[in-house]
């Protein structure tokens, strides 16, 4: 049986966001590059339907994370979905595994709402 994948199990060369529709709105850092709590998004891991997940550093803690960006236009539509995304990220807060990756932060920045692991 082969593990599942981790999508930072090696970190992927920095891409180009400035044309990324979802983190278009992120405010920029001085080389202007998106970011979001501070953290500088590098690169995008992954998208879904219910978002995208892109790789950057913690500036504060020095580690590399995957931030889950829920996209605007979804949480226009539906501020359900919004709660949802928060409780969620809360409830996985709370549970600690060896296994699971750990929730760093859950947040709203400049109308984007986001999820650090």
């Amino acid at each position: 049986m082969t593990p599942p994948s981790n999508p930072l199990a090696s970190v992927p060369p920095p891409q180009d966001l400035t044309r990324d529709s979802i983190v278009r709105d992120a405010p920029r850092d001085i080389e202007q590059r998106p970011t979001l709590g501070g953290i500088v998004l590098r690169a995008k891991v992954g998208q879904g339907g219910m978002g995208a997940v892109y790789h950057g550093v913690h500036p504060r803690l020095g580690v590399d994370v995957a931030v889950k960006v829920l996209p605007f236009h979804l949480a226009e539509r539906n501020p359900t979905l919004v709660q949802r995304f928060f409780s969620e990220a809360r409830l996985a807060a709370r549970i600690k595994s060896p296994n699971l990756v750990a929730v760093l932060d859950v947040n709203e920045e400049a109308g984007i709402h986001y999820l650090v692991q």
